[in-house]
């Protein structure tokens, strides 16, 4: 278990450099300019679809923050920023599940975490219960809050359009009338848990209110998606 410790702590760090490089290199993606648009792919969100039906590639998980520090005021205040957001509970349910079945098939690191630290849980509500902790969520990409795809160290919103994972379809339209462009979503990365609901799990008021908690600013951020 200290040896999979290690490779989370290595896994935030590596996200970070990665954070950083881009930063330093002034890395955006060449599709952002093309559309003068910036998207936030919040892990389990359906980025996936998202960015291959209007880009064509994936553009990684990279905060608004860092393109707003790489283009400046000017030219960032001028793309299109926007994000899809999810139902916390419903969001870490996924994930878990997701990565209970191994992750992304190219990911290693997806499958030791899904062999070494899941596969002690039976169930989502342990999970929650025992693993989860504001550091913990740090340490694994699909656990970080939502918020910090989106939100400034002065927690202010950065995207124009933030849409609701729940009403994909409809997030898609008003995302290709804004970006003047015509374009179907295609569904990648899909799982049984992938739209799931809290109809069709289960878990106790203490995990619920501990996620709650946790989660407090996606919450908020959630309730007031545009759509």
């Amino acid at each position: 278990m200290n040896t999979m410790l290690a490779r989370l702590n290595l896994h935030f760090l590596v996200h970070r450099k990665y954070l950083l490089d881009i930063q330093r290199n002034k890395r955006v993606p060449d599709c952002f300019y093309q559309t003068e648009s910036l998207f936030a792919h919040i892990p389990k969100t359906a980025g996936m679809s998202f960015c291959d039906s209007l880009y064509k590639e994936q553009v990684g998980h990279v905060p608004l923050a860092i393109y707003r520090a790489i283009l400046g005021e000017e030219v960032f205040s001028r793309f299109f920023k926007f994000a899809i957001m999810r139902h916390p509970m419903d969001r870490l349910a996924s994930a878990f599940f997701y990565l209970q079945r191994g992750g992304l098939v190219e990911s290693e690191l997806d499958r030791e975490f899904s062999q070494t630290v899941l596969c002690r849980y039976e169930s989502l509500n342990d999970f929650i219960l025992d693993w989860l902790s504001p550091r913990s969520i740090y340490k694994y990409i699909h656990f970080f809050p939502q918020h910090y795809f989106v939100l400034d160290k002065r927690k202010r919103l950065l995207a124009d359009y933030t849409g609701d994972f729940c009403n994909l379809d409809a997030a898609f339209s008003e995302i290709c009338q804004r970006l003047g462009v015509q374009a179907t979503l295609d569904v990648l990365n899909s799982s049984d848990h992938g739209y799931l609901s809290s109809d069709t799990y289960q878990v106790s008021q203490a995990a619920k209110h501990k996620v709650e908690r946790l989660y407090r600013l996606d919450y908020a951020l959630y309730e007031a998606v545009d759509g």
